[in-house]
């Protein structure tokens, strides 16, 4: 059988679950609620064939992404019924603000930030 890859762009954004069974997002420019929606229904329409024990990871990349929007928030909020690790990257200082309030927020014990895409899924594979 063909491996396809699964994928969908949003803007710049680049959204796919890898083989590895982890959700990949990188995050370029603003986070709308419209992207916000899209990637909602893109993880919901697949997540089944990519969980592992019962949750998705996720892999975040949010090195060009700037602030999302309230609504955004209020969407990927939705989503974390069905994540488990998330593991997050960004090397600017506005990366690291977003994940700052992303972990600051979340009611997730699983959720890190690394210095390379390496180290995060090493982590999010143990």
């Amino acid at each position: 059988m063909e491996n396809k890859k699964i994928e969908i762009r949003l803007g710049k954004s680049i959204l796919h679950f890898g083989e590895d069974k982890i959700f990949y997002a990188t995050i370029v420019g603003e986070y709308t609620t419209e992207m916000a929606k899209s990637t909602y229904d893109f993880f919901e329409l697949h997540k089944t064939e990519m969980m592992v024990d019962g949750k998705v990871k996720m892999f975040i990349n949010l090195t060009n992404a700037r602030k999302p929007s309230t609504e955004a928030k209020e969407l990927m909020r939705l989503l974390s019924k069905d994540i488990g690790k998330i593991a997050l990257i960004g090397f600017n200082p506005v990366a690291k603000v977003i994940a700052a309030f992303f972990m600051g927020n979340s009611r997730k014990k699983d959720i890190n930030f690394f210095n390379t895409q390496g180290d995060a899924i090493v982590w999010l594979n143990e």
